[in-house]
């Protein structure tokens, strides 16, 4: 199961040669459990007249079964890298990333973190 994430650059740096540099640190990285597939996507409504794209998905391939801690670990280390790597190139962006998954992948991790819910109530019920 995998969880795979539109990132988007906005802002007056957004280009393609800063989102190239950005995949390049997040490959350099080397987290567990990323990674980075370059597609072509739409372009958005305020870029149509732009001859690139500043987007490119990231997939998280969740451990199995996937947890809230491991997509809360993976999410927080991406943000830390991209802090990182705004601090030392100084580009003048953000990120704006939109779930791509499919509905039917959605509700699969749905009904997963529910167990795990499930399993965190059964939890502190026993400690009651």
């Amino acid at each position: 199961m995998s969880i795979e994430l539109e990132l988007r650059l906005e802002g007056e740096d957004a280009n393609e040669d800063t989102l190239l540099d950005l995949i390049d640190w997040l490959g350099k990285a080397n987290i567990d459990g990323l990674a980075i597939q370059q597609k072509t996507l739409p372009a958005v409504e305020e870029e149509q007249s732009t001859d690139f794209d500043t987007a490119t998905l990231i997939m998280f391939a969740l451990a199995t079964p996937p947890t809230i801690v491991a997509i809360g670990q993976l999410t927080n280390k991406v943000a830390e890298i991209f802090t990182q790597w705004q601090d030392e190139t100084e580009h003048n962006v953000s990120i704006e990333p939109k779930l791509k998954n499919t509905s039917a992948e959605i509700e699969q991790i749905k009904q997963q973190i529910q167990a795990i819910l499930e399993e965190m109530r059964q939890k502190c019920q026993k400690h009651k």
